[in-house]
């Protein structure tokens, strides 16, 4: 497969989510211009995760050269790693060279990727993951006071886009800070896991709020028409539907931020170098 090929393929994947949750809201809305409205989500969910994933194939297969599964895989999984981890990271390589026996090439690739990912991680990220998931849960919960002294319209706006916002920032200054597309990624990502825990959990313990001085869904604000239940109150932020949602919208801004500050070092870097030749 040529590289513009893997490419186009990982983007029309990336749009395929958007068009499906449009599918199945076309499917219960009437009336409308369903073209356009495919056209916008498309636009507007599907073309972040769709760059993010061609971004993700593209560097991925940039990196994971190698004579079979198991070389790809170890090369991918020490990718990016810096000082002595790096180093490491050559010396195990070099030593799957010499494992002839298909069995145990996969075996110790896999347990070098574990460690490579547990080891190369350091404390940091896991360290801007707590703040982020603090940060997200205090966000909900304010966003959700504000939302029911206001028009009680839910909160499901607010937790989509401004997180996402989050992310993108988180990514792009580890990145430029730790000059590494790898810091920045795995900063964002373990942000984004522990930011949703951090909301997900406020937004249960709102529901119940709302439910019992509205009546009414945190997320959206909508009421059934039968009344509502408390515990279905208290369960709807963790619909499968919802949690998608949520993923579908804040993943690639890890990817998309770790990209940016990525490209933004490289030509920095470009544009430094002439001027360190001039005044040398």
């Amino acid at each position: 497969m040529t590289r513009a090929t893997r490419i186009a393929t990982a983007f029309a994947i990336g749009l395929m989510p958007s068009a499906l949750f449009w599918a199945a809201n076309a499917a219960t809305t009437d009336g409308g211009n369903k073209l356009e409205g495919l056209i916008a989500a498309l636009a507007i969910f599907g073309a972040p995760l769709a760059i993010a994933s061609a971004l993700v194939v593209d560097r991925s297969a940039s990196v994971a050269r190698g004579r079979d599964a198991s070389e790809r895989l170890l090369a991918l999984a020490t990718a990016g790693l810096r000082g002595p981890r790096h180093e490491w990271g050559v010396a195990m390589r070099a030593e799957l060279a010499s494992i002839d026996t298909p069995h145990e090439r996969h075996r110790f690739a896999t347990g070098c990727a574990v460690v490579a990912l547990r080891a190369g991680t350091g404390w940091g990220p896991w360290l801007v993951a707590v703040g982020t998931g603090v940060v997200f849960a205090v966000g909900t919960y304010a966003a959700s006071r504000a939302a029911l002294a206001g028009g009680r319209e839910g909160i499901f706006g607010d937790t989509l886009f401004v997180p996402a916002a989050v992310l993108f920032g988180l990514a792009l200054v580890t990145t430029l800070v730790r000059r590494s597309f790898r810091s920045g990624l795995v900063t964002g990502t373990l942000a984004l896991v522990a930011g949703l825990g951090g909301m997900l959990g406020v937004a249960m313990v709102e529901a119940a709020h709302w439910y019992d001085v509205a009546g009414v869904y945190l997320m959206d604000g909508d009421a059934p028409n039968e009344g509502l239940d408390r515990l279905d109150a208290v369960l709807d932020p963790v619909a499968p539907t919802f949690v998608a949602f949520h993923l579908m919208i804040w993943l690639p801004w890890p990817v998309l931020g770790a990209s940016a500050g990525s490209w933004l070092r490289r030509h920095t870097d470009r544009q430094a170098a002439p001027a360190a030749s001039l005044t040398a």
